[in-house]
């Protein structure tokens, strides 16, 4: 599984539900939502890409 972390200082770890071309969409803890135009980091396999917040698509649901 890869995480989600909204950058920097992580305090918040999500997880990926999905991917289409450059878009993602992610769940977070609720409370815990990045706020839109947050830069969020995802580490996988020794590689990390940025994106940034643009849609809330639920209390606990982000498109980034």
């Amino acid at each position: 599984m890869t995480s989600l972390e909204p950058t920097p200082l992580a305090s918040r770890t999500g997880r990926v539900t999905a991917i289409r071309g450059p878009t993602v969409e992610a769940e977070f803890p609720e409370g815990n939502l990045p706020a839109i135009y947050e830069a969020l980091r995802l580490r996988t396999d020794g590689r990390e890409v940025l994106f940034e917040v643009s849609l809330h698509l639920s209390p606990t649901g982000v498109r980034a």
